[in-house]
């Protein structure tokens, strides 16, 4: 008899443990609509936890960057350009300067002299206080706030012996072979003189002395270009 009643106290014990196990169990998910459980939830990182969307990152925007300038594809880069004479002293050369030429571009203002020979030919180019004539020395007025002195070894076409061109007039001392009104640099070219197969123009520079550059090119089998570049 009292192994039957220790018999039926440890059965209802046995199904109160049970029933209480089982509402364990439905307590865990209480509360989580949104079918995850908590060990699913996105961690800070932090050892907390974060319930709900994933904050936003907002990335700020690069800074504008401003594209250079391409370079003038004629006068290239003119900040090493400088002020200083420039020469390639040769002898003179029999053959004639024929034409003066000019030109306006991005970076420059140009000045080209063409001679009848493709061989090398002598020039000095520098800033000077005054131009002068050649031979006779006398002050020649140039316009513009500076004043450039071109020297080339090779005679006038006026001057010269082989007879180019030999309808055209020739120029004179102190003529303004040519004058533009309003660019950065080049004001005129004016023709100051030849003596013993030696030619001196004078450039006109704007407002200042301007940084320059002078080189040298074959044209063909006949022609010679001295250019003088002129920083704008």
């Amino acid at each position: 008899m009292f192994e039957n009643k220790r018999l039926t106290s440890t059965l209802v014990t046995l199904a109160v443990v049970a029933l209480l196990a089982t509402g364990c169990g439905d307590e865990a998910t209480v509360g989580l609509t949104n079918g995850t459980t908590e060990s699913e939830t996105p961690s800070t990182g932090d050892g907390t936890t974060t319930i709900g969307p994933e904050p936003v990152t907002t990335t700020k925007p690069s800074p504008a960057t401003t594209s250079q300038p391409a370079e003038d594809p004629v006068c290239g880069d003119t900040s090493n350009w400088g002020t200083a004479q420039q020469e390639n002293m040769r002898s003179p050369v029999g053959s004639e300067i024929y034409n003066v030429s000019i030109g306006q571009h991005r970076s420059c203002d140009r000045v080209r002299f063409d001679v009848n020979t493709p061989g090398a030919v002598g020039w000095t180019v520098k800033y000077v206080p005054e131009l002068t004539s050649d031979p006779q020395g006398d002050p020649i007025p140039v316009s513009g706030a500076a004043v450039m002195q071109v020297t080339i070894q090779a005679p006038d076409f006026g001057s010269a012996i082989t007879g180019h061109q030999p309808g055209r007039p020739s120029w004179q001392v102190g003529q303004v072979i040519v004058q533009r009104d309003g660019w950065p640099a080049l004001v005129g070219v004016t023709f100051a003189g030849s003596f013993e197969n030696v030619t001196t123009f004078g450039i006109g520079v704007a407002d200042r002395q301007r940084p320059f550059r002078v080189w040298t090119q074959q044209d063909g089998d006949s022609v010679r270009h001295i250019v003088v570049d002129i920083a704008n």
